[in-house]
């Protein structure tokens, strides 16, 4: 049975080495998560070279509550999948973890402020072995 083939689209930073940008040491750089011109928004910095990466928007207590109970009604149907139904998505997201290895470590790195390495041998190898096991084992 052929594994699906699924796509996530990436900013230009994200997709490319590019997007580092470096400050002198000498020159002092301000951070913070609250932008008085962007209220409801979160800043996002790279940890390890202050760069900022953009902005995310802050959800209030109401929309985390509605994530949560979609969630949940999400979870009841996935148990109701069968083991093959589950093991092809598990492999699916596999499948994408492995094709764009390069694209998550760079990522990963940015958000994170690890190396590249850090995050292949921490969040990338981990997790497709991981989801090996599960789809392996029957462990649901």
């Amino acid at each position: 049975m052929p594994i699906p083939r699924i796509d996530v689209m990436l900013t230009k930073a994200e997709s490319s080495d590019d997007g580092v940008l470096s400050e002198s040491p000498e020159k002092k750089i301000k951070i913070s998560l609250k932008d008085p011109a962007a209220p409801g928004m979160i800043q996002c910095f790279d940890p390890s070279t202050l760069q900022k990466l953009g902005e995310v928007k802050a959800m209030t207590a109401e929309e985390v509550n509605e994530a949560c109970a979609k969630a949940a009604v999400a979870q009841k149907k996935w148990a109701k999948t069968s083991f093959a139904e589950r093991r092809k998505v598990m492999r699916t997201m596999q499948k994408y973890i492995v094709d764009h290895v390069e694209d998550i470590c760079r990522v990963c790195a940015r958000d994170s402020g690890k190396s590249k390495v850090d995050a292949l041998l921490g969040e990338v190898m981990t997790t497709c072995e991981k989801v090996s096991r599960v789809y392996e084992k029957r462990i649901f």
